[in-house]
């Protein structure tokens, strides 16, 4: 062993706590519902293209049955 044969494990097994460290927080992070995203407008307000448009309301068609 050589007189940096300590340094090196330490750098070694602070790498390993790093990279552990990474793994958890992408495993354990807590994701946002993708059902949720679905109310929201896109970045620019589109609609998503495999979406059906809202139906309109009765007030905005006319009606023919009343006076």
């Amino acid at each position: 062993m050589t007189q940096t044969g300590g340094l090196v494990i330490l750098y070694a097994w602070l790498i390993f706590a790093g990279l552990l460290a990474v793994l958890a927080y992408l495993l354990l992070r807590h994701e946002q519902d993708p059902l949720h995203d679905l109310d929201r407008p896109g970045p620019d307000g589109e609609v998503p293209a495999d979406t059906k448009p809202a139906p309109a309301s009765r007030e905005d068609t006319p009606n023919t049955d009343r006076p």
